[in-house]
């Protein structure tokens, strides 16, 4: 497969968290949804720096490493990428140079090398978020599988999942449409009817007289036909009907079928941990920024040492829209060093929090915070 990319952009959002006694906090706020219709792109860019021109068959890790940008540009004061997102190779300290490794894509030449298949693709990306720290920071979710060596069930490496939301199997406008909607991060994966494939990315989508349309960004020419890497940004619209009646999107014409489509987003709640030196429980605050309730965020408060009595409390709790809502632990008993992890989840994303303390039997003295 190829690669591509880039995206819309938005208003503004995220709001800082306030607050007195909180000493200690993690999670990431989410981003919220825009008509893309109606949205006004001549407004300053937000992702100027996103769309970067792309070595041959690179672009599925240039699509990757675009999309990373786009949630850096988004959310800066909750997410960042530790590598700078200009063109680079294999083997280099570029974004998409990391990425070109982690996905085996071994090449010394801007003009040669290797395309990258889906699972490579999306094991790569998932080797490089955990190992910079980034394994909790996204929700990650996929349609279409069978091509590209794209398994048929969700896809989990390096300790993170892509939840399959497949229609039969396949990629739907509907799909792509509400992650757009929403802001998500989203790319596509285009099987050509002469063979080969690319990736693009996704940043609006609509329809015209009743027929769908997406819009996407990529570097059209690559640096096998740009030999200067100077040329081939582009953002252009495709129509993308069912024009063979196989159940799938063309992409413009018969034989170019969209079979795999990939959404990344910002996980939309945030933990907040009350430590204090002496106390009877453990307690946290679930904050959700999404502009929709949470339904089911399953959390649970775990200690870990001698600890006899009441190791464990969970629970499950609903977070209105823009609220947020406090747990606890129930009363333990317990003696010596003890580790307390805190953790909340929704379907696709745990947010985790250690705290330390010494139990003297109900007592938790002198809890800090796990660095």
């Amino acid at each position: 497969m190829s690669q591509i990319l880039n995206q819309e952009e938005v208003d503004a959002l995220l709001q800082g968290i306030s607050g007195g006694e909180v000493e200690t906090e993690t999670g990431i706020a989410p981003q919220e949804g825009i008509d893309i219709n109606t949205y006004d792109f001549t407004k300053p860019n937000l992702h100027e720096n996103e769309n970067v021109q792309c070595a041959k068959n690179q672009c599925a890790p240039m699509g990757v490493a675009n999309s990373l940008q786009y949630l850096e540009n988004r959310h800066s004061s909750f997410f960042n990428v530790p590598h700078e997102h200009v063109m680079g190779l294999y083997g280099d300290d570029s974004l998409v140079g990391r990425l070109d490794s982690y996905m085996g894509r071994a090449t010394t030449s801007r003009t040669t090398g290797p395309g990258v298949m889906a699972d490579e693709m999306l094991e790569g990306k998932f080797e490089y978020l955990a190992d910079n720290g980034l394994e909790n920071a996204l929700i990650h979710r996929h349609q279409g599988h069978g091509y590209f060596d794209m398994p048929t069930t969700d896809f989990t490496h390096a300790g993170i999942t892509s939840y399959d939301e497949s229609v039969n199997d396949k990629v739907t406008f509907e799909w792509i449409e509400e992650q757009v909607r929403n802001c998500e991060d989203v790319e596509v994966g285009i099987k050509w009817g002469s063979g080969g494939g690319h990736v693009v990315r996704i940043f609006g989508v609509g329809k015209s007289l009743g027929q769908p349309y997406l819009r996407y960004k990529h570097d059209r020419l690559q640096s096998h036909n740009d030999v200067t890497d100077s040329y081939g940004l582009e953002e252009a619209q495709v129509f993308v009907n069912d024009l063979d009646g196989d159940g799938m999107m063309n992409w413009g014409s018969a034989g170019n079928e969209i079979v795999l489509a990939v959404s990344e987003s910002v996980q939309p709640f945030r933990l907040v941990i009350t430590v204090r030196p002496v106390d009877l429980f453990v307690y946290a605050t679930i904050i959700n920024y999404a502009d929709y309730e949470l339904p089911e965020v399953i959390w649970s408060i775990e200690a870990e040492g001698f600890v006899p009595f009441g190791p464990v409390t969970s629970g499950t709790v609903k977070v209105p829209a823009g609220g947020k809502m406090q747990i606890q632990s129930g009363m333990m008993f317990g003696l010596g060093p003890v580790k307390i992890l805190t953790k909340a989840s929704i379907r696709a994303m745990d947010i985790k929090h250690e705290v330390e303390c010494f139990m003297l039997g109900p007592l938790l003295l002198g809890m800090k915070e796990i660095q």
